[in-house]
């Protein structure tokens, strides 16, 4: 089960990050384990650009929480008609597309550049403040 964020309200727009890693207990204690020891060879960009080994980064936490729309988090397993991970969907108005591709995302250095592309490619004013 994915983790969502953000104001239930605001249902026209969902954010989703599928990470690359299975939702069981020891693929994420694996996973985690691997970002410690070895965080340059961690398969999922997402985690390793907006993680610390212990805990979501504050920037991070902070951009998610200010989106205006709902945001999940969820796991590669819980997506069985995609192929490649980490993803970025959005979904707008009932139709659900990708908008960052595991190429795209393995191209950002920071979470910094990670949350202006999102601002700048959500289409919300609000975001660019």
């Amino acid at each position: 089960m994915g983790v969502t964020m953000g104001d239930p309200i605001a249902v026209e727009k969902e954010l989703t990050f599928v990470y690359n890693v299975n939702s069981d207990l020891i693929s994420r204690m694996i996973g985690f384990s691997h970002k410690v020891i070895s965080p340059q060879t961690y398969p999922c960009k997402i985690c390793s650009l907006t993680w610390s080994s212990l805990h979501m980064q504050k920037e991070w936490a902070e951009f998610i929480r200010e989106l205006p729309f709902k945001v999940r988090f969820e796991y590669r397993d819980q997506w069985k008609t995609c192929q490649k991970f980490p993803l970025v969907l959005l979904k707008e108005k009932g139709e659900t597309r990708v908008l960052l591709y595991p190429e795209q995302i393995n191209k950002f250095e920071t979470v910094q550049e990670l949350i202006r592309f999102l601002k700048e490619n959500l289409g919300d004013k609000n975001l660019t403040r």
